[in-house]
């Protein structure tokens, strides 16, 4: 319910997570709501190439305070960008399937 009514998604990571591209990246992208990331590697990479999102710099409050206002600067641009960019994925992924695939290899 809170999602449904949100502008975008705060991804908050430690320096040096090493976490690259977490469920909560991809969340986002389903819920085609554009993230204000703290993330590093690849998911900052497809971030900044797809402009699907602001970067943020972890344990800084400046520089989340700056990428808000940033995205908030050019929100429509954004929200239309993380639409086209989950739309291109759309049909590729089934997560029913890939869940019953997944359980299947669980248990054989």
């Amino acid at each position: 319910a809170m999602l449904s009514s949100s502008h975008a998604m705060l991804l908050p990571y430690a320096p040096n997570s090493a976490v690259a591209m977490p469920i909560k990246f991809f969340d986002a992208i389903n819920l085609r709501l554009p993230v204000v990331s703290s993330l590093e590697l690849e998911a900052r990479d497809l971030i900044e190439m797809h402009k699907i999102g602001v970067y943020y710099k972890s344990r800084n409050p400046e520089s989340l305070s700056e990428s808000i206002l940033a995205m908030r600067e050019d929100y429509p641009s954004y929200h239309r960008n993380i639409r086209v960019f989950a739309d291109s994925f759309s049909g590729m992924y089934n997560s029913s399937e890939s869940y019953k695939n997944f359980a299947t290899q669980l248990v054989s």
